[in-house]
């Protein structure tokens, strides 16, 4: 339940301004590492490859913290079943998630984690990686075709 009571912290009125304030960079950052449905949700494949990419993943952000951080948003946001794909709100939701990992301090606020966290961390890796992708959004990766038996 503490990731329902974490959810509902992320949208919380004393974030909304640390969200509009970085809505265009994040939106865009979003977009250009979202694979499914028309660039719109992002996959656990997309959301792995945003934080490699952004140099977000690393000792404190593991890939089995990564996992988690993608399960939590798909659970709270559902609240029955598990979405293979991730909206821009459960997004927001994860990169709040990676911020306190990556801050854990118990002194500091959560606006202020994440704040510092997208200014610092987030926002640097996303013009990098548009550097490296030349700004275009991610391409398809199509579901490999089973071998077929001769």
């Amino acid at each position: 339940l503490q990731h329902i009571e974490f959810g509902s912290a992320v949208r919380g009125d004393n974030m909304d301004e640390v969200w509009n304030t970085f809505r265009s960079e994040l939106s865009h950052g979003f977009k250009m590492h979202c694979t499914q449905e028309n660039n719109t949700t992002m996959s656990l494949h997309d959301f792995i490859r945003f934080l490699k990419d952004t140099k977000i993943a690393g000792a404190r952000l593991s890939v089995p913290a990564m996992l988690d951080i993608f399960s939590c948003v798909q659970e709270e946001a559902s609240n029955e079943n598990s979405s293979d794909t991730m909206d821009y709100g459960e997004f927001v939701e994860a990169m709040a998630a990676c911020a306190v990992y990556m801050n854990p301090s118990p002194y500091l606020s959560l606006a202020h984690k994440v704040l510092e966290f997208v200014k610092v961390t987030v926002l640097p890796g996303i013009e990098a990686a548009k550097v490296k992708n030349k700004g275009r959004p991610a391409k398809r990766v199509p579901e490999k075709a089973p071998k077929k038996k001769r």
